[in-house]
């Protein structure tokens, strides 16, 4: 591992509730090449129910992906699971640009502009608060960025920041989705 693929935090690293459980060490490399195949992602909770093979029916107007959350969804919860059946799901692009209005509406979201995700690509930002806790266990308020491909309207990143000073805390970056019937990181004989 290159030096500056990890570093030390003398108090731990910043932001965790509990510092003593850390172990001050922080690594910037990749871990191991892994995937999942979609029978074993359970997608209801993205999709309030709708398997794969049933997804021409998520609708593809912005009323009709509230309804299908449910219209006694909070606004922050509905941000939330509309953001991950973009960046998680299989979606049209019909969909997709149902999504994106439907966000643009619910109050809290912002459009941050162009900005430059952790892969380094450029991309459009909208921004919001999550109702989601940090993996992290970052104890203080957060942000969400969804880093959008203004080219394609696929997503770029998501990331979880902190709300006073926008660091980083994690995130899921995409290269690249696409369907296949292989496993791509399986041996081939």
């Amino acid at each position: 591992m290159p030096p500056w693929a990890s570093w030390t935090y003398a108090d731990g690293p910043p932001g965790l509730i509990l510092p003593e459980e850390a172990e001050n060490v922080v690594s910037g490399s990749a871990g191991k090449a892994r995937t999942w195949s979609s029978e074993d992602w359970d997608f209801r909770i993205v999709l309030a129910g709708k398997p794969l093979t049933r997804m021409n029916e998520v609708p593809d107007i912005p009323e009709g992906l509230r309804a299908l959350y449910g219209e006694g969804v909070d606004d922050r919860t509905l941000a939330d699971n509309v953001v991950r059946l973009l960046v998680y799901a299989p979606v049209t692009s019909e969909t997709r640009a149902a999504a994106y209005r439907l966000l643009a509406s619910l109050p809290g979201m912002s459009a941050a502009g162009r900005v430059t995700d952790v892969l380094g690509r450029s991309g459009e930002c909208l921004e919001y608060a999550s109702a989601e806790y940090p993996v992290s266990r970052y104890a203080g308020q957060t942000r969400t960025r969804l880093v959008i491909d203004p080219a394609t309207g696929m997503p770029l990143s998501i990331e979880t920041r902190t709300a006073p000073d926008g660091r980083l805390l994690e995130y899921t970056a995409i290269r690249e989705s696409v369907w296949t019937d292989d496993n791509p990181l399986k041996e081939s004989k």
